[in-house]
């Protein structure tokens, strides 16, 4: 009896015409970046092949593609998740963040997709990892992470596993989708931990168990209006400076909490098949007055709940070319 494969999706603009190609690679992509041409180049000479196989929860592809200027996906398109890329040609330059990023042949960086980027890149070849933030964020902090670039012996070791894993993905059984999406984010985490750039700025493995164990806290009473920093002193048996210091690159814990907050209703609007009102979904997720919860929403994403809630409901009515959006739907279904 043959096993299941995983599931795997192909992108290929020479299958289009000239003129569609770039466009078709902009819809590709919108989930992960706003894209344009460089300055002087054509449209009809853009091409781009991609693959990508989902492995439980994690995607991994490769993409080769003529040059092209990346910024951060637009609001609508946005999602929440880390990157992390190998560059087996080319590379780019640009700000991460604000900060000034050079990227080149052999270089592994890490994206966080929720953050600011503007970078321009020539013709490339990239291996790329796609994680949740969830599947991350209660191991470590993710703060640090944007833009970061490992150190040339972590980098060769990890480049190492991620080639042969890539290699493997296309006999890979679905049975082992989700042992192998466990053990590629633990080589990751732990990778990235030991590279002399971030080592700096790991947590403590002491602060790191109750730091989870305050974030599953946290998660489990999302929609309890009476979850507060206070009562997550009470309940865990920590002081309120260090609570602050634990969460202190999020700002402090009730900004940590705000934001998933703010993440968990957004996912609720982004959901067709859910017809609650906006004002019961803010209300179900600890704001209690609609006008702060759309403020706060539109701060964090740079849209209003309402348009988000339009658009997405405009984009499930309005069929689109599968094979030219194949890549997107496996974006957003990833940890959800």
């Amino acid at each position: 009896m043959s096993q299941s494969r995983l599931p795997c999706t192909h992108f290929d603009t020479h299958t289009l015409p000239s003129e569609d190609r770039f466009d078709a690679w902009r819809q590709n992509v919108a989930p992960i970046f706003d894209i344009e041409l460089p300055a002087g180049a054509r449209e009809s000479s853009f091409t781009a092949t991609t693959e990508a196989y989902q492995v439980g929860n994690i995607l991994m592809g490769s993409v080769s593609a003529s040059g092209q200027r990346f910024r951060r996906a637009k609001p609508l398109e946005r999602q929440d998740h880390i990157l992390i890329q190998l560059y087996c040609e080319g590379g780019y330059i640009g700000e991460l963040d604000g900060r000034d990023a050079r990227v080149g042949s052999g270089d592994i960086t890490i994206v966080d997709l929720a953050k600011p980027l503007d970078t321009l890149a020539g013709p490339l070849t990239n291996l790329n990892v796609m994680l949740p933030r969830e599947s991350l964020e209660r191991h470590t902090s993710l703060n640090a992470w944007h833009g970061l670039q490992l150190a040339p012996e972590r980098r060769e070791f990890l480049a190492t596993y991620l080639m042969s894993l890539y290699r493997r993905l296309p006999v890979t059984p679905q049975a082992e989708a989700c042992d192998l999406a466990r053990i590629t984010r633990d080589m990751i985490l732990t990778t990235i931990a030991h590279d002399a750039d971030a080592h700096r700025r790991a947590e403590p493995a002491v602060h790191g168990v109750l730091r989870e164990r305050i974030r599953q806290y946290i998660e489990k009473h999302l929609k309890d209006p009476a979850l507060t920093p206070d009562r997550i002193c009470r309940v865990i048996g920590v002081s309120r400076a260090n609570l602050y210091r634990l969460f202190e690159e999020e700002g402090g814990v009730a900004r940590y909490i705000q934001f998933r907050r703010l993440a968990a209703a957004r996912r609720r609007l982004e959901d067709p098949s859910d017809t609650r009102g906006i004002s019961e979904i803010a209300e179900q997720h600890g704001f209690g007055n609609p006008s702060h919860f759309s403020r706060r929403f539109r701060e964090l994403f740079d849209i209003a709940p309402r348009e988000l809630r339009h658009g997405i409901r405009q984009s499930c009515s309005s069929p689109r070319d599968s094979d030219t959006t194949a890549l997107g739907p496996l974006v957003r279904r990833l940890g959800r």
